[in-house]
C-alpha cells in the first residue's frame, strides 16, 4: 500500500453494496425522467398525452438514441462521480468508496473499465454481480474483477494520497510537509496465500459459474437463431444486426466467468505446488469436478479468453447427446 494508508481495508458487505445500488438507481431514474422531458420539449421524442387511458399501450417506436442515452447516463453518472470523489451518491450515503486492490486511488482506466462492464450487469438486473460478490472474498462484482478495484468502507480507505489526515489519530505520513516519521513503522502486510482446500473450493465455484454462464449464453443464442432472419437483419443497412440486450449481456458474463475460472485455476496450481503435490492429484478425490473440467476443457486453453467464441463452439460440439 502507499505511504499513509492503513494496512487493512474493510470491504463493503454485499448488503451495503446492494443498498447503495438501489439508492443510485432512484437518482438515475429521476435523471432519466428529466432527460426524456427535455427531449420531449425539443420534439425529439413523443410522450403520451395527459389523460391517456393506457399510456403503455401505444403504437410508437422508441428512438434508438434513447437506448444509447440511457446507457450513457448510467456510465457517466458512476464514472464521473467515482472519478472525482471515489464514490457515487449511493456509496457516499452508505459510507463506502472505490479503491484499487492495493488501497490506492482508482486510476482513470480502472474507473472506465469497471463502469463499462456495469452496463451488461445492469441489463441482467445485477444478478451476475451478486453471484460474483458472493463468490469473492472481497465482495467484488464483475467490473471490479476486470478493473482490479474494490469497494471499501470509507473509514478504512487510504487518505494520505489526497492530502487529508487519517480518520483515526495516527502518525502523519512519512514525507508529508511538517511531519515526522513514525517511531516504529510496521512492515507492509501481504494477504495470506490461500490453503489448498480453500483454493480448490474457489476453483470449483468458478467452474460451476462458468458452466452456468455457458448454459445461459447457449439458451440466448438459440433464441437469437430462432428469430425471423428478415426481421433480425432489418437494421443491416444501419450496421450490425440488432441483438437482444440479454444476448449481449450473457456473452459478457461468459467472458468474465472464463477469465475468473482461469485465474482460480492458476491460484489452485500454486497452492498445490506449495503443498508438494499437483492439481491433478489434488482433484482426484473430486470426480464431479474432474467431469466438469473435461466438459469445459476448451475454456481452460491458454488462448481461450482471446478466442472465446471458438472455445464456446468446442464446448457445444463436445457436449454429450441428451
Amino acid at each position: 500500500m502507499p505511504p499513509g494508508s492503513q494496512q487493512e481495508m474493510q470491504y463493503a458487505s454485499l448488503n451495503r453494496r446492494v443498498l447503495a445500488t438501489l439508492l443510485d438507481s432512484v437518482v438515475l431514474f429521476f435523471a432519466l425522467v428529466v432527460m426524456l422531458g427535455i427531449a420531449a420539449s425539443a420534439g425529439a421524442i413523443q410522450l403520451p398525452e395527459p389523460g391517456t387511458t393506457n399510456p403503455f399501450n401505444m403504437d410508437t417506436t422508441v428512438p434508438t438514441w434513447t437506448y444509447f442515452g440511457t446507457y450513457g447516463l448510467l456510465f457517466a453518472y458512476y464514472a464521473v462521480l467515482e472519478g472525482l470523489t471515489g464514490a457515487s451518491l449511493g456509496k457516499h450515503a452508505l459510507g463506502t468508496r472505490v479503491r484499487m486492490d492495493d488501497g490506492s486511488v482508482p486510476t482513470v482506466t480502472a474507473i472506465v473499465v469497471r463502469n463499462l462492464i456495469r452496463i451488461p450487469e445492469a441489463l441482467l438486473w445485477y444478478i451476475p454481480s451478486g453471484i460474483s460478490c458472493a463468490l469473492s472474498g472481497s465482495n467484488k462484482r464483475l467490473g471490479d474483477h476486470a478493473a482490479a478495484t474494490v469497494v471499501v468502507l470509507r473509514a478504512t480507505v487510504p487518505t494520505a494520497s489526497r492530502g487529508a489526515q487519517p480518520v483515526a489519530p495516527a502518525p502523519s505520513p512519512v514525507g508529508a510537509a511538517g511531519s515526522e516519521p513514525p517511531l516504529a513503522p510496521s512492515a507492509p502486510s501481504t494477504p495470506p496465500k490461500p490453503s489448498l482446500p480453500d483454493a480448490l473450493a474457489r476453483f470449483k465455484a468458478t467452474v460451476l459459474a462458468t458452466r452456468g454462464a455457458h448454459g445461459t449464453y447457449l439458451r440466448f443464442s438459440e433464441i437469437e437463431l430462432a428469430k425471423e432472419r428478415p426481421a433480425a437483419l432489418a437494421t443491416a443497412d444501419e450496421g450490425q444486426p440488432e441483438y437482444s440486450p440479454e444476448y449481449v449481456a450473457a456473452w459478457y458474463s461468459l467472458s468474465e466467468a472464463v477469465h475468473a475460472m482461469n485465474a482460480a485455476r492458476a491460484a489452485a496450481e500454486a497452492a498445490a505446488s506449495r503443498a508438494d503435490t499437483d492439481l491433478e492429484t489434488a482433484l482426484a478425490a473430486q470426480p464431479d469436478l474432474a467431469y466438469l473440467l473435461r466438459e469445459l476443457a476448451p475454456y481452460l486453453a491458454p488462448d481461450a479468453h482471446e478466442h472465446l467464441h471458438k472455445a464456446y463452439m468446442s464446448v457445444v460440439k463436445g457436449a454429450p447427446e441428451a
